[in-house]
């Protein structure tokens, strides 16, 4: 049977753990029981608004309990959810469809002028047990690794997609331009040699590395998929290797005969002749 379990989906869950090792999880759930599949519920699993999607459930619910005797113990999804709310009303957290805390439903939509994301209509049944939170159902929002309780503004920014990076030329006149699509725009003296534009990714892409000849490039996506054009080797990629935290940038050795791929909780990553010299990992706090 497929999974209907989409990543952002079991992230939300498995960082709310982070934050709380021993919370209880007696409410948590993510793809809907018999009685959801009746009625109309984010947590039936649907296909997503973009060609190819998976079925995926498009809601977790997350357990809210403050009984707990230690700090490690206690999640607060309801005091967790009006944080969401107002980075949602400030227009940060852009992947919520719409949260439900107690018997209350707050969403952009809710009446056809601001002020959005107040906390206005009665939900038809109470979740005082737990927080609902129910998302978009495009790919970027499905395979969102960007931190949901305790993000940064840079990250959801970047998460968003649109354009990723610009990369100089290495004259100085001319760079690189890749957005999250694999597209890739060219200026100046910068050599236009493929892109991944219009085709399938596994996950957006995040950086552009250029070769110090300016005979080629590689881009490399949040999985650590990398796609290599013109004279820029092909040395082996992270995809499908289980990762302590999402890919966020590349670059080229000095001879363009090695790359490094950087993650986003400091983790380096050498492929080819690049020389290992050391990372960040354990040291940069992520998420």
């Amino acid at each position: 049977m497929a999974d209907l379990t989409p990543p952002f989906a079991d992230w939300i869950l498995a960082e709310a753990t982070k934050i709380s090792p021993n919370r209880n999880r007696a409410s948590d759930g993510i793809v809907g029981d018999p009685a959801h599949a009746s009625r109309i519920s984010d947590h039936n699993p649907s296909y997503g608004n973009y060609p190819g999607a998976q079925k995926y459930a498009h809601a977790v619910d997350i357990t809210h309990d403050v009984s707990g005797s230690t700090p490690d113990a206690i999640f607060n999804a309801h005091a967790e959810g009006e944080k969401v709310r107002k980075r949602c009303q400030a227009g940060i957290e852009r992947r919520v469809k719409y949260l439900v805390s107690h018997n209350f439903v707050t969403k952009r939509d809710i009446i056809a002028s601001p002020p959005y994301w107040n906390w206005r209509d009665k939900a038809s049944y109470d979740h005082a047990s737990h927080l609902h939170v129910s998302f978009y159902d495009t790919y970027a929002v499905e395979h969102s690794v960007v931190s949901f309780w305790r993000p940064t503004i840079n990250s959801l920014i970047k998460e968003e997609g649109g354009a990723m990076d610009l990369v100089r030329t290495p004259s100085g006149q001319g760079y690189y331009i890749v957005s999250s699509d694999g597209g890739v725009y060219c200026y100046g003296d910068a050599n236009f040699f493929g892109s991944m534009g219009g085709k399938a990714l596994s996950a957006p892409v995040v950086d552009i590395a250029v070769r110090p000849k300016n005979d080629g490039y590689m881009l490399v996506g949040r999985d650590g998929a990398v796609y290599c054009f013109g004279a820029a080797p092909y040395l082996g990629n992270l995809k499908g290797v289980k990762l302590a935290a999402p890919i966020v940038g590349c670059e080229f050795d000095k001879e363009g005969d090695g790359y490094w791929l950087l993650g986003a909780d400091g983790g380096v990553f050498t492929f080819g002749k690049t020389a290992f010299y050391g990372s960040a990992a354990g040291k940069i706090k992520y998420p």
